[in-house]
């Protein structure tokens, strides 16, 4: 798929014809997220991720790298690091006021 990614015009596209696998969010920042997944992904691996399957925040679809992938002990996942990708400044805004408001939430609930 990095083939295609780089080749594409519209790169969103490509993920048209594919089938979503599911991983859980386990961290995020304006620049990039820490991941759970089923499986083990190469570094330098392009990936797109959903960080708002359910549309309730606005957040967008963003293109990401693949940094680091560790094994998690005892279990059948794997720990993945991802930097965003060609973000716009709207994309990267949405993403870092998300993060801001989940942390008020959060020490509120404290």
């Amino acid at each position: 798929m990095d083939e295609q990614m780089r080749q594409a015009e519209d790169p969103f596209r490509i993920i048209d014809n594919r089938m979503p696998e599911r991983a859980r969010l386990e961290d995020i920042s304006g620049g990039g997220a820490s991941i759970i997944f089923h499986r083990s992904l190469s570094s330098t691996k392009g990936i797109f991720i959903n960080l708002d399957p359910g549309r309730t925040y606005g957040l967008p679809i963003v293109r990401g790298t693949v940094i680091r992938s560790k094994r998690r002990s005892r279990m059948d996942r794997w720990a993945m690091s991802i930097r965003f990708e060609d973000l716009r400044p709207s994309e990267h805004q949405k993403i870092v006021s998300h993060v801001f408001m989940k942390e008020r939430d959060q020490l509120k609930i404290a």
